[in-house]
């Protein structure tokens, strides 16, 4: 039986709005990829020597990924330091960060007046993370944390650090930061393993300028997949 006329434009009409509706229909774009990254830390993070958070907020754009990046660096920072700064500052609260970027603890094994005991150190770390899963993103979430683990020291550029501290840096502060990461359940970026491949991108204490932006590549590689596309 040959069909009716009528019930064939039905179909062919059905079809075309089915093409329409696919070509018309938006991407589902996550969330996420309209996020606000905070990023913590001390002359690592940013400082005259370099700067990864610019340049992660390039390779967001060229990506497509209209996320922000704020920079929230304390040169010079102590872990203790940077948690005074918190609780003064509220730069949590104020930004509401859907994501925190932290690296803390080269100015910990300094040998001067900055000195910071391990136990300390922790405690220090643990109260930062805390401060910052008590704010709530921009969609009412809690952030999601990245511990960043701290560079190795290769070479002893500045007077205010000595072998001890080379040595804090590889049996102290870089265990506890991946310790942390698994206590705290927040994601660890290892910032030390990475350098320890690429000796050549660290100048002394901090990294060479193309250092810092190999850094930011990582990082960027790291945190990708919470930006994605759905």
């Amino acid at each position: 039986m040959k069909p009716k006329p009528l019930f064939i434009t039905a179909i062919i009409l059905v079809a075309g709005l089915a093409v329409t509706w696919i070509v018309i229909q938006p991407r589902i774009v996550a969330v996420r990829s309209l996020a606000t990254i905070i990023c913590m830390g001390d002359s690592l993070t940013e400082s005259e020597f370099g700067y990864y958070p610019r340049h992660l907020q390039g390779l967001l754009k060229r990506r497509g990924i209209a996320a922000k990046v704020v920079t929230a660096a304390r040169p010079g920072h102590t872990s203790g330091e940077y948690l005074a700064y918190l609780e003064r500052s509220k730069i949590v609260q104020k930004i509401k960060p859907d994501m925190a970027i932290v690296m803390l603890g080269t100015n910990d094994v300094r040998v001067d007046r900055d000195h910071t005991p391990l136990s300390r150190y922790r405690q220090n770390m643990i109260r930062i993370i805390n401060r910052i899963k008590a704010g709530q993103d921009s969609q009412g979430s809690l952030p999601i944390i990245f511990l960043a683990s701290i560079p190795p020291i290769f070479k002893i550029d500045l007077t205010t650090f000595d072998e001890t501290s080379q040595k804090r840096v590889e049996t102290e502060i870089v265990p506890a930061i991946r310790d942390l990461a698994r206590q705290e359940q927040v994601n660890l970026i290892d910032i030390h393993d990475f350098f320890q491949k690429r000796p050549e991108l660290m100048a002394g204490i901090h990294p060479w300028k193309r250092g810092y932006f190999a850094m930011a590549e990582y990082i960027f590689d790291f945190i990708l997949p919470f930006l994605e596309v759905e």
